[in-house]
């Protein structure tokens, strides 16, 4: 009787390690697909490369601690404590970064705890409404905002022909500021170009207007 009872506590033991395993690949598959969409959806620009790296690893960190401490109340109130003393000074630069790394300990979470199927199909539905809501996000977000800082003689009429130019490259002129006094005037431009490129055509046809000066910098944008 006592041999029947050890070969069926290690046959559990043989399948609970057997789908711990496989919710970790699944775990890893599924963070590989979000570290993809971090790359070609998110518009982070600092950092991008490490943070989609670190995506993966956060992921298969949580799984592990869920595994470990699921089914031990000790463990559970160990590291709820450890939890609280640690202190995370790493700055959230941008809010979409934020977003990929709580889908990346939900992914965790999920597999840890043994939820396989609603984790897995409630990821794909997230991951189908990213990639469908985001293409095109993705698209604009390809333009690069900069402000352009020109100044020249104060006439009226060159103001216009700067707008006509700007016009050309940008649907909506947008301009942030304007000073003048009786020698010079001073305007600065919020503008949308599709490549450096652009904006250089843009600044050399201004130029041509006998223009005391242009500057420019690139905007950082948070959405």
């Amino acid at each position: 009787m006592e041999d029947i009872l050890l070969n069926l506590q290690s046959q559990d033991d043989e399948i609970s390690l057997s789908l711990t395993v496989i919710n970790f690949v699944l775990c890893i598959f599924f963070s590989l697909i979000l570290k993809e969409f971090f790359l070609r959806f998110s518009n982070v620009s600092f950092n991008r490369v490490s943070i989609a790296r670190n995506l993966v690893i956060l992921s298969s960190i949580v799984f592990v601690v869920i595994v470990i401490v699921k089914n031990s109340l000790a463990l559970s109130l160990g590291l709820v404590g450890a939890l609280s003393i640690v202190r995370f000074r790493t700055p959230i630069k941008e809010p979409t970064e934020l977003i990929y790394l709580f889908f990346s300990i939900a992914l965790g979470l999920g597999f840890g705890s043994s939820q396989t199927l609603i984790t897995s199909i409630l990821s794909i539905l997230l991951f189908l409404y990213i990639y469908f809501t985001r293409t095109k996000d993705f698209a604009t977000s390809q333009i690069d905002d900069y402000n352009l800082i020109i100044e020249w003689s104060d006439k009226v009429e060159t103001l216009d022909k700067i707008n006509e130019i700007i016009k050309k490259y940008n649907e909506i002129i947008s301009i942030e500021k304007i000073s003048s006094d009786k020698n010079k005037m001073v305007v600065m431009y919020f503008i949308n170009v599709q490549s450096e490129e652009n904006l250089f055509k843009l600044i050399n046809d201004v130029k041509k207007l006998k223009i005391n000066s242009i500057d420019y910098f690139k905007v950082q944008n948070v959405l």
